[in-house]
């Protein structure tokens, strides 16, 4: 009797594995292998890690190029530098100019001034992409760039300063002060130190270098200033000062022009379709008398998902959840389900432990509920509970108490469309506003001896759920409501299925 071979393969991105199986002699003997393997790729030839980084280094070289381009053009429209200044070849160290500047040994004359903030804009100091990570600190990262801040760290230790350009001055041994030193010094290797500041110090320094030297530059005002450094994302009405000077940012643009940089649109590389969405869209084109080819391209088209950081989406999540959750064994009832979601509104998310006090309170301490289960299965399930990441991160940061309600609203608008807030920001708001801000300037005084960083200055971070929801807004909203009415919307569907395409 002759016996059949199987040939099995597991293909991934860097190996295939193979065996190869005989089928059993006889109905009582088990398969038997034959052989197998696996064969390795170099990693570099499945995914071309030395052509992604050039890709990065030229990319690099372009928005670098693209930053000096327009902070340059804003100072030549305020007539701070000339056009033939502004084409000038850089100095030799200028962050030599920048620590005199610093340390009051001398007034930047504006050609001085452009050289330095063309160093900054190649050394902006480090930040671990915090504009759009879910992280805000500073040195974090892979273990290199952790290593790099670390050292940083470490000279500015080593030398009692508090600048990037204090610190390669003493680093390097060069003396501030001299009259003859400036034009004369050769350029040191300081990028041979090994070192990544963290971003915060470094705006902080050049914010001081621009006003140090406003009172003595003409046109460098503090609109031009905040335009150049400011921490927090620009304004609508800043984007139209820009804009009267030539410089148009992408809509995706976050933070200033020396400190700013495009936010990557992850969430925007492959878009899902619903499947929902899609077969309605399928069987109404059909109905209606088109082809086949053309149906399926209209529910490609309309059944697109949105991202899941949108309203619907979070309530949709929240719903299931109220879904799945049992007290003695069975669901909740409609009334709890929508008690608990606007409980969930109020206050942004509810937690584990709301959820059983919410529950018991209702139903008796008593009851048994499967909340402590459903979220231990996994580290991060709670995070499903955040129902309003605006309003969560203002109530969690204790901000959102000491808020007026106009302002409140204001604040939760800017956050929801993914807007920097800051302490300041909320301050200075209460003030053009007319109201009192004593509350708000008590907790940033209080907060800021806790803590080393800014925090006047330190954006709110929502934490936003990110990817792409699993079907359209519509059906999501549909989801939500049937959910709230006591159904439960997973039941299975009756009625011929639809294939999709590809």
């Amino acid at each position: 009797m002759s016996r059949s071979l199987t040939f099995s393969f597991d293909i991934g991105y860097a190996s295939i594995g193979w065996a190869v199986i005989a089928s059993a002699s006889h109905d009582d003997a088990d398969p038997s292998v034959c052989g197998c393997g696996t064969v390795l790729f170099p990693k570099d030839d499945c995914q071309a890690f030395k052509r992604r980084e050039y890709r990065r280094l030229r990319r690099n070289i372009r928005s670098r190029r693209v930053r000096i381009e327009r902070i340059g053009r804003l100072l030549v429209q305020a007539q701070i530098i000339t056009p033939e200044m502004k084409e000038t070849s850089g100095h030799p160290a200028p962050f030599y100019l920048a620590s005199e500047a610093l340390k009051g040994h001398r007034t930047l004359a504006p050609i001085e001034l452009w050289h330095v903030l063309r160093w900054y804009a190649h050394n902006r100091g480090y930040d671990n992409n915090a504009s759009w990570s879910n992280s805000l600190s500073e040195d974090g990262g892979n273990g290199e760039d952790t290593e790099r801040v670390k050292h940083a760290q470490d000279l500015m230790d080593k030398h009692g300063t508090a600048t990037m350009a204090e610190t390669i001055c003493r680093e390097l041994k060069l003396e501030e002060g001299k009259a003859d030193a400036p034009m004369e010094v050769s350029t040191p290797a300081y990028k041979n130190l090994n070192t990544a500041f963290p971003r915060l110090i470094v705006e902080k320094e050049v914010r001081r270098i621009l006003e140090l030297s406003a009172p003595l530059i003409p046109g460098l005002t503090a609109e031009i200033i905040e335009l150049i450094a400011q921490h927090h994302p620009l304004t609508t009405e800043q984007r139209g000062v820009l804009l009267q000077h030539g410089i148009k940012l992408a809509r995706r643009y976050r933070g200033s022009l020396l400190f700013g940089q495009l936010i990557p649109r992850f969430d925007n590389r492959i878009i899902s379709r619903c499947p929902v969405t899609w077969a309605q869209v399928y069987e109404a084109e059909l109905k209606k008398g088109n082809s086949e080819q053309s149906a399926r391209e209209r529910a490609e088209k309309l059944s697109k998902v949105p991202t899941a950081n949108c309203p619907e989406f979070y309530e949709y999540r929240m719903a299931r959840i109220l879904c799945n959750i049992r007290a003695d064994g069975e669901p909740l009832s409609a009334e709890i389900r929508r008690e608990l979601m606007n409980q969930a509104r109020q206050e942004g998310k509810l937690t584990k432990a709301s959820l059983e006090k919410a529950i018991s309170s209702r139903l008796g301490k008593e009851t048994e509920t499967n909340v402590s289960n459903y979220f231990t299965l996994h580290p991060d399930s709670e995070e499903a509970l955040y129902l309003n990441p605006a309003v969560e991160v203002l109530q969690r940061s204790g901000i959102g108490q000491i808020l007026s309600p106009s302002v409140y609203r204001i604040a939760a608008n800017r956050l929801r469309r993914g807007k920097s807030v800051t302490p300041n920001y909320l301050l200075n708001l209460l003030k053009s506003r007319g109201e009192s801000g004593e509350a708000l300037e008590k907790k940033i005084e209080k907060e800021s001896k806790k803590k080393e960083a800014d925090y006047a200055d330190t954006p709110l971070k929502p934490k936003y759920a990110t990817g792409r929801a699993p079907y359209a807004r519509t059906v999501l909203k549909k989801v939500v409501e049937e959910i709230l009415d006591g159904e439960d919307p997973t039941r299975p569907a009756r009625g011929k299925r639809i294939r999709m395409g590809n």
